[in-house]
């Protein structure tokens, strides 16, 4: 039981970082890199969809590294 809700959840979670980041790459291709910036009392910053696409990304493998690492460390 283990192994197929270990398999199932790491689809869901690639399949939405997939759809994550496909959608951040469309914004960014269709919109072009335009700056947002926040500023509130809650809140300071500027992002662009390069930005979270790139964040995205960064994210995703450093998920893959713990995982494969998690996997084969004791081999």
């Amino acid at each position: 039981m283990k192994k197929p809700l270990l398999v199932i959840t790491l689809s869901v979670v690639s399949l939405a970082a997939c759809v994550a980041a496909g959608t951040a790459l469309y914004r960014w291709m269709t919109q072009g890199d335009k700056i947002r910036c926040v500023a509130h009392e809650f809140a300071f910053g500027c992002s662009t969809t390069l930005g979270h696409v790139l964040s995205w990304v960064g994210g995703l493998v450093v998920v893959v590294v713990l995982v494969l690492w998690a996997r084969f460390r004791g081999h």
